[in-house]
């Protein structure tokens, strides 16, 4: 049987739930990111002004429940009925998001968006429930591609990655993928940008996120569990309980934004200002500068960066910009870094191939440059 017949034997209704499925996803990651940054930015831009703690009581609560309720809320569908309950959901929904631009306290944001995630609880098991009670055992595997498919491009025509989607990836490739080799979860490019967007990147007024020494840190906004300087260090630990390895890309360089703030490197007396050029800047992405390979504190500037990333116990490092042009200086101070990082860390350089005592795997397409 074709793919093109396989598809004409779904339902209506199946195409109906990965539409409305889509069209949720989209909302929900769009509102997700964007109510972080309105929770903690200023009363003067119109924002709540809230603490970051105040933020993670918030978000953290409501996300447990958003993952944790669906146990009982299906069982109630399946008690009182789907469309019942579909109603109910988008109910709460549209009631929450109203409550929630109606109060300015932490108590009442805090009650609404918890509302509004035990909405989401109520929405997540009808649309899975639908997908399979439309689909037999020679249409499942492909329907629930086409369900996983919307969950993505959901997600993804919405502003960006962001953590709760991580680690639903996470669950679905050990549960689903593990066994015929799949082993590897990558967060994509620009996951230190508090408010960057899809198609394209925000260059216009990013809000990068780095420490003491110009390194670059996870977006709190989006990646909750980075919170009080743990980095990805809890997400590693989580994709780790799955059985897979953790991975993220980075661009080559030292950041822009580290050179405009002149941060000290980790055991060297340079700065950042010590060790840039402009020269051969990223020219699809300009978040970073070149590091100058014969200054005094470049090596040092990488060798503190896996370091960084060692202690997150990070797996794979993904790094763009780096192989075409070929900058054979810095692969080299990258590869030296991580040979004395203390942890195997597979390097993969992008785009283009790399001398194999340099890199393991390397992206072969400069037409896939994003990563």
């Amino acid at each position: 049987m074709s793919k093109l017949q396989v598809f004409k034997k779904y339902p209506s209704i199946f195409w109906i739930s990965n539409i409305i499925e889509l069209f949720e996803r989209y909302a929900w990651y769009g509102f997700y990111m964007g109510f972080g940054l309105f929770l903690v930015g200023s009363k003067e831009t119109g924002a709540m002004g809230f603490s970051p703690v105040e933020k993670g009581a918030i978000m953290g609560t409501g996300s447990m429940l958003l993952y944790f309720l669906p146990i009982i809320t299906g069982a109630i569908a399946d008690k009182i009925g789907y469309k019942k309950v579909l109603f109910l959901a988008f109910l709460i929904y549209m009631s929450g998001f109203y409550m929630i631009q109606q109060f300015h306290s932490f108590e009442m944001v805090f009650v609404s968006f918890i509302w509004i995630c035990v909405g989401g609880a109520f929405f997540k098991p009808i649309i899975s429930a639908m997908i399979s009670k439309t689909t037999n055992e020679e249409t499942a595997s492909i329907g629930f591609g086409i369900f996983y498919m919307m969950v993505n491009i959901g997600g993804f025509i919405g502003p960006t990655v962001v953590e709760a989607e991580v680690k639903a990836n996470a669950d679905y490739m050990a549960q689903n993928l593990k066994e015929f080799g799949w082993g590897y979860i990558i967060v994509d490019i620009r996951w230190y940008v508090d408010n960057d967007k899809a198609h394209g990147y925000n260059e216009t007024d990013p809000v990068y996120n780095l420490d003491e020494y110009g390194r670059l840190l996870p977006s709190v906004e989006r990646f909750p569990s980075a919170e009080g300087g743990k980095g990805f260090k809890p997400l590693a630990d989580y994709i780790h309980s799955k059985g897979l390895k953790f991975g993220i890309h980075i661009m080559r360089g030292i950041p822009v934004e580290a050179v405009k703030r002149n941060t000290p490197i980790l055991g060297s007396k340079a700065k950042a200002q010590d060790i840039y050029s402009t020269e051969l800047q990223c020219r699809w992405l300009r978040d970073m500068y070149t590091v100058v390979a014969e200054k005094d504190g470049a090596q040092e500037y990488y060798t503190s960066l896996f370091e960084l990333y060692a202690s997150w116990e990070v797996d794979y490092v993904k790094i763009d910009d780096l192989s075409i042009p070929y900058h054979a200086k810095e692969i080299e101070m990258i590869r030296k870094a991580i040979d004395n990082s203390g942890r195997q860390i597979v390097l993969s350089t992008s785009p283009g191939e790399t001398p194999i005592e340099h890199a393991e795997p390397w992206e072969i397409s400069a037409s896939a440059m994003s990563g």
